[in-house]
């Protein structure tokens, strides 16, 4: 987005929404709203007059209906038309939710020293994970990515202990939390000692939509690298997969492109090993 700040979205007690956003010139502002993240059916405009900050309201019961999702388009516009627009064109358009804004579909994939939560939500906003041992408050890991799917990699965890976590979506401009729910994770004792599946690279995978990526796990035994071994890629959410053989590193690799906006979760398995391993990949808007 480009943008100084947001845009950013938050729905307040009087059932309003607020999309707010700021820019390094003085501009005219305009949202318009639209029925489907590639515009669609025009629903409803509104502008405000030139400043570098701007904050539009709409009422909920009105021409926006309650618990219904929308998406918006933001128009930043230089008066003098000397600087080019700043707007989050192209499509997809980022949505918001007439509704109470939650988080779901919380997920932590864990290994010995580490573990990948990732997480949908129904409000976009910065992704950021509380975690501690004795409470959710000794240690965070956060994004910038103003989107509403969020997978962020945790490190340096202790093997076998048990964290209280917390996931957020925070207001782009001003960091409040936006929408959040706790959970628990434990991490792997040790390594399993038969032929297992893990990730040679930092979790999760981030990707663009068009961008076409690699995905990799590494198959080892007892830490050391298993060649030519069949892994099976297969797409949990969207679609996505194939099979690959280990190489002399014991690394498979499939390559993958990245589509529709949101979170992807890739498994992969083998018949050779003893675990099967879900992979987190965020599809940028």
């Amino acid at each position: 987005m480009p943008f100084t700040g947001g845009p950013s979205v938050r729905v307040s007690p009087n059932n309003k929404i607020e999309i707010r956003w700021t820019a390094n010139f003085v501009g005219e502002g305009r949202v318009d709203i639209f029925d489907n993240p590639n515009g669609g059916v025009f629903i409803d405009a509104k502008t405000s007059p030139e400043a570098t900050g701007h904050t539009i309201d709409f009422s909920v019961g009105g021409v926006l209906q309650a618990d219904t999702t929308y998406f918006f388009r933001v128009i930043h516009k230089d008066p003098t038309n000397v600087r080019p627009d700043l707007t989050n064109d192209p499509a997809p358009y980022p949505p918001f939710f007439t509704g109470a804004q939650a988080i779901g579909d919380v997920f932590a994939d864990v290994d010995v020293d580490s573990a990948a939560i990732s997480w949908m939500a129904n409000v976009i906003g910065f992704g950021r994970v509380d975690y501690g041992l004795a409470s959710p408050d000794e240690h965070s890991a956060s994004d910038v990515d103003n989107i509403t799917d969020h997978a962020i990699a945790l490190s340096g965890l202790l093997p076998g202990a048990t964290y209280q976590f917390r996931v957020s979506n925070r207001h782009a401009i001003d960091g409040d939390s936006l929408a959040e729910t706790t959970g628990v994770f434990t991490t792997l004792d040790s390594a399993p000692s038969g032929t297992h599946l893990t990730q040679p690279l930092a979790r999760p995978r981030v990707i663009h939509p068009e961008d076409v990526a690699t995905l990799s796990v590494r198959v080892r035994h007892k830490g050391k690298p298993v060649p030519n071994v069949l892994v099976h890629f297969q797409a949990i959410t969207g679609t996505a997969g194939g099979d690959a053989i280990s190489d002399a590193t014991g690394k498979a690799t499939i390559w993958m492109q990245g589509v529709t906006p949101g979170l992807l979760r890739v498994e992969a398995s083998s018949p050779d090993a003893g675990n099967r391993l879900v992979i987190p990949v965020v599809v940028h808007q």
